[in-house]
């Protein structure tokens, strides 16, 4: 589960995506993940 996270957070920074946030709490829940992959779109489309 963990490498398919990691395998779409690296898709996102490949589109130009930028990571924000801490990276080592993205992997410790649905509700952090979701909340980490919500932040990078937005940081990038704003």
């Amino acid at each position: 589960y963990d490498k398919q996270l990691t395998k779409a957070v690296n898709e996102k920074m490949a589109e130009g995506y930028e990571p924000h946030g801490n990276v080592a709490v993205a992997f410790n829940s649905d509700g952090i993940i979701k909340y980490y992959v919500q932040v990078m779109m937005l940081k990038a489309s704003g």
